[in-house]
């Protein structure tokens, strides 16, 4: 049955793989983002362009300082992200959005 369920999975899936090899994080860095936080507020952008809303998330993180470590919650989905990725769908001014 995990067979057949694997299977019918795999034929419903659409794969597009785009290399982007116009910057990478080395210039993220510079624009004082981290590259995960700009990946985050990418990947919301690109799901309210397609599907005009946003959608919960979360990513676990590493508290490192902590002893022996422990895993927290980091919310993407905030209004910050949201009123950005709204700010560049209106094409709203470069300035405009990087003050968000």
């Amino acid at each position: 049955v995990a067979r057949s369920v694997a299977k019918d999975m795999q034929e419903d899936l659409d794969l597009h793989i785009l290399k982007h090899d116009n910057y990478g994080k080395g210039f993220i860095k510079t624009c004082k983002i981290s590259p995960d936080a700009y990946i985050q507020i990418a990947l919301q952008l690109a799901h309210f362009k397609n599907q005009e809303k946003f959608c919960l998330t979360y990513e676990s993180s590493m508290t490192r300082l902590f002893r022996s470590g422990r895993t927290e919650t980091v919310r993407a989905c905030t209004s910050e992200p949201c009123a950005f990725a709204r700010a560049g769908i209106d094409k709203q001014p470069i300035d405009e959005c990087k003050a968000l």
